[in-house]
This record gives structure tokens, sequence and C-alpha cells, in this order.
């Protein structure tokens, strides 16, 4: 296997391959949750999901979590996309200002991100319990 980081590699380069990796992942993990999504809606919404009365205060909480992560995650899709290009701007920059703007609003962005995966992924947890009851 060959190593990404290489002997001659300074700090700089080592956190720019960082900042390309991390906008490469996001994106995949942003188009995959995409299609996650449009599979528990669709499992929600279908009359395979028929639920008891008094269980369909869950469902529905489900679904409006679902419809919400679903808004956040389009927002989050169209800004990666725009952040990515952006982003190309470090690679203009001659001076460490410049790159320190770039830095840090790569940091600010990736903290946005994540904390919205870690949310989604507490969504499906709950959505997991929901269908494994009724399985």
């Amino acid at each position: 296997m060959e190593d990404k980081i290489k002997q001659h590699y300074d700090g700089d380069d080592i956190q720019f391959l960082n900042y390309s990796a991390d906008l490469i992942d996001w994106k995949d993990k942003l188009a995959f949750a995409e299609t996650e999504i449009r599979f528990y809606k669709k499992l929600l919404l279908s009359s395979v999901m028929e639920v008891a009365e008094n269980e369909k205060s869950r469902k529905d909480k489900l679904k409006e979590s679902l419809l919400n992560i679903e808004e956040i995650h389009a927002n989050f899709f169209s800004q990666v996309a725009r952040f990515s290009v952006d982003a190309e701007g470090i690679n203009e920059c001659d001076d460490v200002a410049c790159e320190t703007y770039y830095l840090n609003e790569h940091q600010d962005y990736k903290e946005k991100i994540e904390n919205f995966f870690k949310n989604y992924r507490t969504l499906k947890e709950e959505l997991f319990v929901f269908f494994e009851e009724r399985i």
C-alpha cells in the first residue's frame, strides 16, 4: 500500500491532504445519506408500517424528525458543493493569514457537518429500533 504522506511533506502539505480528504468524505457520506433518508421515508409512509393507535404519535414523531433531517441534509448537500469550490481558494493563498482563514473556515464547517452526521446517526438508531420492533 502506498503511503499517502511522503517524507518530504511539510505540515501545510499534510493539512491540505486532510482538507481534501474531508471534502471527499463528506460528499460520499451525504450522497449515501440521501439514499437512506429516501428509503426510511418510504418505509415509514408505507402500509407495511401500520402501527397500533398508541404508537401513532411515535411514528409521527419519527416522520417529523426524518423530514427535518432531510431538510438539513439538503442544505448541507448544497453547502458542501459550494464549500468545495470556495475551498479551492486556499491554492491561491500566498501568505499564512490567507491559509489560516481557509483552514479555520474548514474547521468550523467540519464541526457543523460532523454534528449533523452525529444527529443523523442518532435518528437512524431510533428508526432501527422502531422497525426492529415490527419485524
